[in-house]
């Protein structure tokens, strides 16, 4: 019985793996027409940090299939409990390292924090 509520449990994570791979797969062909990023930035951490976004929609997904489901906000699943709340974690460590940076790069002239804090409202506005 309880085999065949992990297999239940594991098949949204195969899901979403699948379409992981397939995005990447479909991206290596048509990365070399995406423009560089501009400035030095971490390629690699924009991927991980695309894939934590990732897993926590997963995360918020379920959590609104268990609210929906049977009228309670919980969630039936340790696994994608402590992937939504391990994603989020580093999802903010990875964050607040690459502001780190910018703090670093800037150690001769001040931050401006009023342009800083208005270029991320619009940063993160134009997303939405």
């Amino acid at each position: 019985m309880m085999h065949d509520q992990l297999i239940n449990t594991l098949w949204p994570l195969f899901g979403v793996l699948l379409v992981c791979f397939v995005a990447m797969a479909t991206m290596a062909g048509i990365g070399r027409w995406i423009p560089e990023p501009a400035g030095n930035r971490f390629k690699s951490l924009d991927g991980l940090r695309g894939f934590l976004a990732l897993f926590v929609l997963s995360h918020h997904s379920l959590y609104w299939y268990e609210r929906i489901s049977t009228g309670n906000w919980s969630m039936s699943s340790i696994l994608y409990e402590n992937l939504g709340k391990c994603s989020v974690s580093m999802f903010f460590m990875l964050s607040s390292f690459l502001f780190f940076g910018k703090i670093l790069d800037s150690k001769d002239r001040p931050i401006d924090w009023e342009r800083f804090a208005i270029g991320r409202f619009f940063r993160i506005g134009m997303r939405v």
